[in-house]
C-alpha cells in the first residue's frame, strides 16, 4: 500500500500539485482530511427544523416557496410514504433553485403566511 501511495505521490510531483500531495500525506497519515464540503452549511439546520415541525401541511408551503406542482408530484414519486423525505428534498429544491438568494428569512415568512408560527419561531432560535 505504501508503494501505491509514494507512486502517486511522484504522478502529482509530476504535475505539480503540491496542494493534492499534502492531502495525500495527511490521508496516508491516517489523519482527518478537511474540505470545504466538510463545513456545515447555515441552511441546514432550519430546513432540519422544518423537516422536524411541518406535517401533512408542507405541499401548502412548497407552494409558498414557488416550488411547483409538478416537481412536488416528482419528489413525491420519488419518496412515496416518507413524509419528512419528501419535504426535506423539496426544500433542497428550493433552495437549489434559490442558489445564493436562499435565505432562511424567506422560509420563515413563508411560514408565518402558512399560519405556521410556531415552527417560524422555532426557525429563528
Amino acid at each position: 500500500a505504501s508503494d501505491n501511495v509514494s507512486f502517486l505521490e511522484g504522478l502529482l510531483e509530476g504535475i505539480k500539485r503540491e496542494d493534492l500531495i499534502s492531502l495525500l500525506k495527511q490521508f496516508a497519515e491516517g489523519r482527518e482530511v478537511s474540505s470545504a464540503g466538510d463545513q456545515p452549511d447555515p441552511h441546514e439546520k432550519p430546513i432540519e427544523v422544518i423537516c422536524e415541525n411541518v406535517g401533512r401541511d408542507w405541499k401548502m408551503l412548497m407552494r409558498k416557496l414557488g416550488i411547483s406542482e409538478v416537481q412536488m408530484e416528482r419528489i413525491m414519486a420519488a419518496n412515496p410514504y416518507n413524509l419528512h423525505e419528501q419535504l426535506f428534498q423539496s426544500l433542497r429544491v428550493w433552495r437549489k433553485g434559490k442558489g445564493k438568494d436562499a435565505k432562511v428569512l424567506d422560509l420563515i415568512k413563508a411560514l408565518r403566511a402558512c399560519n405556521m408560527n410556531l415552527v417560524a419561531d422555532r426557525v429563528e432560535q
